[in-house]
Parts: C-alpha cells; sequence; structure tokens
C-alpha cells in the first residue's frame, strides 16, 4: 500500500479519536495512493455437484398451450487449497461462499395462443454467506444460532452471517401482427417485458457494496421495464 505524505487535515481527523481513546492511540497516516495485492495461487479447486431439469408440455387448452420447464442445480461440496511458497498448504470450504450457493434453479412457464405469448419466470438462489464475521466465543454465548454458519476457511475455523435465500420473478407478454394485418405492421413482434417483477432489493451483506455481487448483482437495478419491436424484411 502506498500513502501521499500526512498534511495537517490528516492530523486533524486522527485528533479527536486518539485523544479520546489514550490507551489506545493510532498512527496517523496519509491518504492512500495505490494498493498491489499479488495473485494467490489456488493449486486446486474441486466441485461436485449435480444439474437436474423438467420439462412438461401441458394438454392443449381452448386458451392455448402452456409449457413448463425447471432447471435446479445442488452443489454437493466446494474446496479450494492455496499453497504459498515455503508455507503449508491451505485449506477452504467454500461451499455457500462467494456465490457458491448450495441450490440454484429456474423455472418458466411459457404460455402461447395464437399470436399472443407469455412467460413467468421465477430464479431462486438459496442461503449463503456474507463477510461479516464474529468468533467462537460469541457464537458460542448466542446458542450457536442457525443465522451464524461455521465454516472452515483459510486453514481455520470462521463464523459467519448468513445471507438468506432470494427468489425473484420475470415477466413478458408478446404479440406478433399476421398477415391480415396493417401492412405497416405485418410481420411486426411487440414484446413487454419486466425483469424482478416485484422490485426485490438484494439482501443486505458486508462488504464494499453492501451486498454480494456474486449472488445479487441482477438484483441491483430493481425492476426494470422493456419493450422490443422486431420487424421481418
Amino acid at each position: 500500500m502506498v500513502r501521499y505524505p500526512v498534511t495537517p487535515e490528516d492530523v486533524a481527523a486522527f485528533a479527536p479519536y486518539n485523544a479520546a481513546n489514550p490507551n489506545n492511540q493510532q498512527g496517523i497516516a496519509g491518504k492512500i495512493f495505490s494498493v498491489s495485492q499479488p495473485f494467490i495461487n489456488v493449486a486446486t479447486s474441486e466441485h461436485e455437484g449435480v444439474d437436474f431439469g423438467l420439462r412438461y408440455v401441458v394438454p392443449r387448452f381452448r386458451w392455448g398451450n402452456v409449457v413448463l420447464n425447471s432447471d435446479w442445480s445442488y452443489f454437493v461440496r466446494s474446496r479450494s487449497v492455496q499453497r504459498p511458497a515455503n508455507l503449508p498448504a491451505i485449506e477452504s470450504d467454500d461451499l455457500n461462499t462467494s456465490g457458491i450457493a448450495r441450490w440454484r434453479g429456474t423455472s418458466n412457464v411459457a404460455w402461447r395462443r395464437g399470436a399472443w405469448t407469455g412467460n413467468l419466470g421465477a430464479y431462486y438462489v438459496g442461503p449463503t454467506q456474507g463477510g461479516a464475521s464474529t468468533s467462537q466465543a460469541i457464537w458460542e454465548s448466542l446458542g450457536r444460532p442457525s443465522y451464524i454458519a461455521r465454516q472452515f476457511t483459510g486453514g481455520q475455523f470462521l463464523y459467519r452471517y448468513i445471507v438468506g435465500s432470494t427468489i425473484t420473478y420475470n415477466f413478458s407478454l408478446g404479440y406478433r401482427f399476421g398477415p391480415d394485418a396493417n401492412r405497416l405492421l405485418r410481420g411486426t413482434r411487440v414484446r413487454l417485458g419486466v425483469v424482478n417483477l416485484f422490485d426485490k432489493e438484494p439482501p443486505l451483506s458486508s462488504g464494499a457494496f453492501g451486498y454480494d455481487p456474486g449472488v445479487s448483482q441482477h438484483l441491483l437495478p430493481g425492476r426494470t421495464w422493456s419493450v422490443e419491436f422486431a420487424r421481418q424484411f
């Protein structure tokens, strides 16, 4: 880490804290200019899981055709090993961390009737661990609560806050103008789409962004609308 030289403003910024904490004085430091963080060699990374899906075409009704799709992934384990030079290997259980949720799934209901089409989709991400952590003593004193996970990371056990599961919905409705339509509209397809239908916010997690980008990046914009026009020539 490279810092700028200490300025009078830096001294003034540290003075109130050091005056109020005489037994825990903090050295005065300048503002950060740059940070250099070398890459860490992950010697091995092993992931084991199962993917499965279901597709069902509902028998035709008077109000149209319906197709159901559901695809899921289940992680059995995720493990990595770092091998720093001249140091013992460091093992980590990566399951439920860094966006590696044990369960992820998406399900869709697609509908078609003549020139009309519609789709309702749901996307599920299981619980993961946030960056906030505590000590074993506090975890034990709280009665080993279910909202704190005991995870083996970096060669030791950490006690992290669990970010709850999320489920979001997308919706679209489209119409295709046929050969009998007005000449200007003939062959035109119109589609209205809504992403994050119920405007769900990313679950709170510690870190630079206040949420986990590996899990909730798609929720950041909130509810978004789109209108699509396509024309065949």
